[in-house]
C-alpha cells in the first residue's frame, strides 16, 4: 500500500470514526462527520429562512470545529503513514486494516455523547449519524 493511499484511507476513518469535542449551545463528543452534517442542517436552514439571528455563527463554529479537527486529523495520518511507510507493503497494508478495525471496535461502544440527538445522550457510531 502506497503512503498516499494509507494517509487518505487513515484520515477517513479518523473523521468518520474518532470522537471529538465540540462547543456550541451546548457541548459535546462526536465524530467530526457528525460536525459537517450538522453544519450542513444548518446551511440548508439558511438557505430556506435567511440568516437572520444566531443561526449564521452557529453554522460558523461547526464548520470551523470541523475544519481544525480535519487538519489535525491530516497531521494525525500522516504521521502515522510515515511510521508506517517504512514497513512492507503487506504489513503496511495489515497495519492499516489493524487501525481500521480498532477504531471500529471502540466506535461500537457508547464513546459518543450528542446532546442533539434524538434518542439518547450517549450512543455508537451506528445511532450518532441518526
Amino acid at each position: 500500500m502506497q503512503m498516499r493511499t494509507m494517509r487518505w484511507i487513515l484520515w477517513t476513518a479518523f473523521a468518520l470514526i474518532v470522537p471529538v469535542p465540540f462547543f456550541l449551545a451546548q457541548t459535546g463528543v462526536v465524530p467530526t462527520a457528525r460536525l459537517l452534517m450538522l453544519g450542513m442542517v444548518t446551511l440548508a436552514i439558511i438557505a430556506a429562512e435567511g440568516s437572520r439571528g444566531m443561526v449564521g455563527t452557529v453554522a460558523a463554529l461547526l464548520f470551523g470545529q470541523a475544519a481544525l479537527y480535519l487538519i489535525l486529523f491530516w497531521f494525525a495520518a500522516h504521521l502515522l503513514a510515515r511510521v508506517l511507510d517504512t514497513l512492507t507493503a503487506r504489513a503496511r497494508g495489515l497495519a492499516v486494516i489493524a487501525v481500521l478495525v480498532a477504531l471500529c471496535c471502540a466506535g461500537a461502544f457508547r464513546i459518543y455523547r450528542d446532546p442533539f440527538a434524538a434518542h439518547a445522550l450517549h450512543s455508537n457510531i451506528v445511532h450518532v449519524f441518526e
